[in-house]
């Protein structure tokens, strides 16, 4: 019937447009963007032929006819229904694409004043000069009255940076200011100086932490030694300084291994001699029942663990 048949849409007039859901449509729904709200209903037709140019140049549209044709696969009553569908595509996609150049604005503009923030600070902060290793910023940050003790984010005092880097000029100012050698980090790791000196490899500052009264057997939240530290990090002269300087063999982790089972494990002959030397027990059980000559053979060192371990119950030679 003639009164049933669809009233075309004229631009500018009075009649109510269609509001199809493009929000579903371009999955914008997140976003809010959709032409009820943004209230792009009425414009001229020629703003929206210069936003499709805008996307065109941006690559964000690959053929000017994309949009409409989406649209009008939704309308089959013609493409009069389509336009406002494609107007507001174009806004959805103009939109998602100003707020992205502009939000990036933004992240960069706080970039900038964090650096500026940064470079006027740290060299007042005794963390950023002891990690760096300026010991003339840390003398002059402890002089103007900074504590030494202080801790920061990560659970670490001063001088257990200074002790992994490492930095033996900054530990020995350190230590000479009343810096606790003994500090133990505020974390789950539980570290001591000692153990990050052993850990960075530096001899010279083991023994200057030794020297003024480190605990060469102390122990982290896993009950890892000193001695656990050098076998794990392959550190075969630190080990023998704190074999001389009467390091604990015996001393057991959370698993129950002694550091010669650590030895045995990574299947290292000359630390697995150097502990036997100084009689750590080659028949020490963890807490599976397992000893160091049950992890040198696992580990295929069947000769290591038979050579290195039966002298000490005088047993016969092996021929």
């Amino acid at each position: 019937m003639p009164g049933d048949a669809p009233q075309p849409v004229v631009f500018g007039a009075t009649t109510s447009l269609p509001k199809p859901n493009l929000d579903r449509e371009f999955g914008t729904e997140d976003l809010h963007l959709s032409s009820a709200r943004m209230g792009v209903t009425k414009d001229p037709p020629k703003y929206w032929a210069h936003v499709s140019n805008q996307l065109l140049n941006q690559g964000l549209v690959k053929q000017r006819g994309q949009l409409v044709k989406e649209a009008t696969d939704e309308n089959p009553e013609g493409p009069s229904r389509s336009r406002p569908a494609a107007r507001s595509a174009c806004v959805s996609a103009w939109r998602r694409s100003t707020s992205v150049v502009a939000m990036l604005t933004l992240v960069c503009v706080r970039a900038c004043v964090c650096v500026g923030w940064c470079a006027g600070t740290a060299k007042k902060d005794i963390f950023f000069n002891t990690i760096f290793g300026d010991v003339d910023g840390v003398r002059a940050v402890v002089e103007s009255g900074v504590d030494i003790h202080q801790v920061d984010l990560s659970g670490y005092q001063p001088i257990h940076y200074a002790a992994r880097r490492p930095n033996l000029p900054i530990l020995k100012y350190l230590v000479s200011c009343g810096a606790d050698v003994e500090a133990v980090s505020q974390n789950k790791i539980q570290e001591t100086p000692l153990l990050m000196a052993v850990e960075g490899g530096d001899l010279e500052l083991v023994h200057t932490l030794v020297s003024a009264g480190a605990n060469i057997n102390g122990v982290n939240a896993g009950g890892f030694t000193p001695l656990h530290y050098a076998v794990q990090r392959d550190q075969l002269l630190i080990l023998v300084y704190l074999l001389h300087n009467h390091a604990d063999t015996e001393f057991r982790d959370i698993y129950g291994s002694t550091p010669l089972a650590w030895a045995a494990y990574h299947t290292n002959v000359k630390m697995v001699q150097q502990l036997l030397r100084y009689n750590a027990n080659p028949m020490a059980t963890d807490l599976k029942g397992l000893t160091p000559l049950h992890w040198a053979a696992a580990r295929g060192h069947v000769e290591l663990a038979v050579r290195h371990s039966m002298p000490r119950f005088d047993a016969p030679p092996i021929h």
